[in-house]
């Protein structure tokens, strides 16, 4: 039997900025390196009421442009870490499953890495998760980066975050 040939020259790393996240960056930033592919690194402001974005301000419109500003901030640091493996940033606005799917269609994506959060089952139950359902969604392979919970399992967070 012979195996077709795998090709990757584009691929999505999605961002929530959490924990988890990080731990999917080192995985995409090798695929990159080792397939020679142009990583995309993809955030969505689905809510910009999040506490990731900071305090909350007095009107919706300085809400949603200090989300904004703050995912700008958050993806420098994501971006610093990939050092000069060819990327581009991206930061959309919207319901996160459409923005995935239409940057993946956009950008011929041949590959997604997305962090898996290990959310609760309940959690899981009532609102389903972002990574299975790309995973059951994408038109190209998904690879779910899980956070074991193990303390040997932590990667090291971008300096931006550090504290």
């Amino acid at each position: 039997m012979r195996l077709p040939a795998v090709n990757i020259r584009n691929l999505l790393l999605t961002t929530d900025f959490s924990d988890s996240s990080a731990l999917a960056l080192p995985y995409a930033r090798l695929m990159a390196e080792k397939f020679r592919a142009v990583l995309y690194v993809l955030h969505v402001i689905c809510n910009p009421l999040s506490p990731r974005y900071g305090p909350v301000a007095d009107d919706y419109t300085a809400i949603v442009n200090n989300a904004r500003a703050k995912a700008r901030e958050l993806m420098a640091a994501y971006e610093a870490e990939l050092g000069r493996v060819p990327h581009h940033a991206l930061i959309r606005e919207g319901e996160v499953l459409p923005e995935i799917l239409a940057v993946s269609r956009e950008k011929k994506i041949d590959t997604i890495v997305i962090a898996s959060h290990g959310e609760g089952r309940l959690r899981h139950l009532l609102l389903g998760s972002t990574a299975r359902n790309v995973l059951l969604s994408a038109q190209c392979p998904v690879y779910i980066i899980r956070h074991g919970g193990n303390q040997h399992d932590h990667a090291p967070r971008p300096a931006a975050w550090r504290s």
